[in-house]
């Protein structure tokens, strides 16, 4: 019987021209508001740690060899601020192609620590410096694309989610750098390809994270509503958005 019905979701599927639903898409944003509010504290439930302000655990950086600058350097105590601040550009459910795309994009996002950093500028000049730094990351998107799953009981699921991301500008400053003074601040110019570096060790600790808690969140979403009622009226995501308004608190799992 289960057999039956999965085989009779599919055929709707293919015989559908093309499966758009643009309430189930504004459904997914909704969800996804949500879990912006939710991100400050966190979600208990699920074991995620609250995201904005997110504590980043610390991290090892290589040896640093970029254009002239070979340095070692040290961050601790980085705590990324303005994840809560993205807007969903694309939300999208493609059930014909049994494909899931987001894109989120975040004006600024900025990441506060200390640092310690000791090198060389050309295999000449010193370069060292301890104190405060900080990183902000302009434009940034986030892209997410995901297969989806029907189940023997025509269930939709979303598999892993594959994150990537491109950014408009990055800039860092390090205070105190050479001692701090003009030419600290003429060399902090020079250190902005070392924020790039910085960024993708910082982007291999976080995007598992954020995988994560976008695969729960929408995964929940989805249950309990088969392929063929989103075939046919959507009816169920609007119960579930009725539900939701009326409850206020869905993302407590």
């Amino acid at each position: 019987m289960k057999v039956a019905f999965f085989l009779l979701s599919v055929l709707s599927l293919s015989a559908a021209r093309a499966v758009r639903d643009d309430n189930l898409d504004a459904y997914l944003k909704e969800i996804l508001e949500l879990l912006k509010a939710q991100m400050p504290a966190g979600i208990p439930d699920l074991g995620i740690p609250p995201l904005d302000p997110f504590e980043v655990p610390h991290f090892d950086i290589d040896p640093i060899e970029e254009d002239i600058i070979k340095a070692t350097i040290e961050i601790n105590n980085l705590v990324i601020k303005n994840l809560a601040t993205f807007e969903t550009k694309i939300a999208h459910l493609d059930l014909e192609a049994l494909s899931l795309e987001l894109e989120l994009t975040i004006a600024d996002l900025r990441g506060d620590a200390d640092y310690k950093l000791d090198g060389t500028i050309a295999s000449i000049l010193p370069l060292y410096g301890e104190g405060p730094m900080w990183l902000e990351i302009y434009g940034l998107d986030v892209y997410a694309k995901a297969a989806v799953l029907i189940n023997a009981e025509g269930f939709v699921e979303i598999t892993e989610i594959d994150l990537t991301a491109d950014l408009t500008d990055i800039k860092m400053h390090l205070d105190n750098l050479l001692g701090g003074g003009n030419f600290g601040e003429s060399i902090n110019n020079l250190l902005n390809v070392v924020g790039g570096y910085i960024w993708d060790q910082v982007k291999d600790l976080l995007f598992p994270l954020l995988d994560e808690v976008l695969l729960k969140v929408i995964n929940d979403a989805l249950k309990g509503c088969n392929i063929a009622d989103l075939i046919a009226n959507g009816s169920c995501f609007q119960d579930r958005m009725k539900e939701l308004g009326r409850a206020g608190q869905y993302l407590k799992l």
